[in-house]
């Protein structure tokens, strides 16, 4: 199955070259907008049922507008290494 595609050769002209432009909301002009988060170090610990620790990491990098529920999710999900055969490293900020 084909499909053309048909074009006002008047109106692509006009917008040829100039892009989409969005407009500047929540950053400012020359900042680093991770310079401009409030960033904490935290401690996280993740146990079971019984309160056996599973995973532990202190000194963890996350914006201080996070609570600490968010801030668990994330070190569990994207900074625990489990299972790896090796310690490679692992990240220790958000930002």
């Amino acid at each position: 199955m084909s499909s053309t595609i048909l074009k006002d050769s008047a109106a692509t002209s006009d917008l040829a070259g100039r892009g989409l432009r969005v407009p500047r909301r929540w950053t400012r002009r020359g900042a680093n907008p991770l310079d401009e988060v409030v960033w904490e170090q935290r401690r996280t610990i993740i146990t079971n049922p019984d309160g056996s620790v599973v995973f532990r990491m202190d000194d963890v990098e996350v914006p201080a507008e996070w609570s600490q529920l968010a801030t668990d999710i994330v070190v569990s999900k994207y900074f625990r290494k489990a299972g790896l055969p090796s310690a490679p490293g692992h990240e220790t900020s958000v930002r």
